[in-house]
């Protein structure tokens, strides 16, 4: 081949390189990045029959004490990444001795169950937690505070163990009563145990 044509050859080349478009860069759209709300939240369903509420009054001063139970109607505890955030809890004061229904204690007539609403929780332990909400008795609301234990059967299964002490003159228990006045101690010590099982298949994101 000679010079000419290879001289030729280059020109063209160069010309279609000048003269060829030069594809304009498109813009890289930044990544979306989405915010960690969490996975859905777990609800664990309480088994009334496996759960347990125990109470002991005492009066003269400690000197006499009488203890009881009385049944959990409904309840469940609502959980995210691990944590209690809530939870609702029915007793069914139907269940109380048929001395303790009576106007001037529980007034079980016309106030056939108790409602425990939490408003907050907080780990303070390990396996520890303070709990906080509103317990509606006889037809009266009040806020309470109480420590609760947790403990894990398996996945999706949670044992609740507490102990607390409530003033029944908060709720208007026996208050002014001419029979138990000066007989019945203010406090009213209370045991709970509850036993909840997960409702939803699914595990709530970690």
């Amino acid at each position: 081949m000679t010079t000419t044509v290879w001289t030729a050859i280059v020109a063209v080349s160069a010309i279609g390189f000048v003269t060829s478009p030069i594809p304009t860069p498109r813009p890289v759209a930044a990544p979306t990045v989405l915010a960690a709300v969490g996975g859905p939240p777990d609800t664990l369903v309480v088994n009334p029959r496996a759960s347990a509420i125990s109470w002991r009054g005492t009066g003269l001063g400690g000197r006499a004490a009488r203890t009881g139970t009385v049944s959990m109607a409904s309840g469940m505890f609502v959980l995210r990444h691990e944590k209690l955030t809530s939870g609702v809890f029915t007793i069914d004061m139907r269940s109380l001795d048929g001395a303790l229904r009576g106007a001037d204690l529980f007034d079980v007539a016309r106030y056939p169950t108790a409602v425990f609403s939490s408003t907050g929780m907080k780990r303070v332990g390990q396996a520890r937690w303070e709990v906080s909400g509103n317990l509606t008795m006889r037809g009266t609301t009040k806020p309470i505070t109480f420590e609760t234990d947790v403990r894990w059967e398996e996945l999706g299964h949670m044992i609740a163990t507490s102990s607390f002490t409530l003033d029944r003159r908060q709720w208007g228990i026996a208050d002014g009563s001419a029979v138990t006045d000066g007989v019945v101690d203010n406090g009213i010590e209370i045991s709970i145990t509850l036993d909840a099982r997960r409702k939803q298949a699914a595990v709530a994101t970690r």
